[in-house]
């Protein structure tokens, strides 16, 4: 059992050894991870009915930060969700920070018929699946290390 064992610990640092190593085809790619700030357009307002700033049509999107790996791995959202102004044409944010602008906005949605709640609402991946789906990726690798078959000779029963 103990060299077996030890056979586990040498195949596991002889793979992290090799995947440490800098190769030249790894130099071309890289894996992006860290923070990243999320727009998502959740009403594009109708031409006749538009909000403008400075003559440019602004739409109403949610915005928010997560940490993600490789941008499907969102493990955890850093800022929650709040709803903003989008200029799509410039990229541009314009922030709801004074009352005034809020309650604009509240009432903006209330005569569209729209509910804020749904559109601040993220989807169930961004909360929690990809949480789990990392966790799998982790995990059934060292499960498989731990919970491996014994290889053990056992002597056979007289009669």
């Amino acid at each position: 059992m103990k060299e077996f064992l030890k056979v586990k610990v040498n195949v596991l640092f002889f793979i992290s050894l090799f995947l440490l190593i800098p190769t030249k085809s790894e130099a071309k790619l890289k894996i992006p991870f860290g923070s990243r700030d999320v727009i998502d357009v959740v009403y594009t307002t109708p031409k006749q009915d538009s909000i403008y700033k400075d003559d440019d049509k602004l739409d109403i999107a949610r915005y928010y930060r997560e940490f993600n790996i490789a941008y499907i791995f969102p493990l955890y959202i850093e800022e929650e969700p709040q709803l903003v102004f989008y200029d799509a044409k410039n990229q541009l944010i314009y922030d709801v920070n004074t009352p005034e602008q809020e309650q604009f906005l509240n009432e903006y949605l209330k005569e569209k018929g729209i509910d804020k709640e749904e559109k601040l609402s993220l989807s169930w991946y961004t909360r929690w699946g990809a949480k789990l789906l990392f966790l799998l990726l982790i995990g059934i690798p060292i499960a498989g290390m731990f919970c491996g078959k014994d290889d053990e000779i056992k002597e056979p029963k007289k009669l």
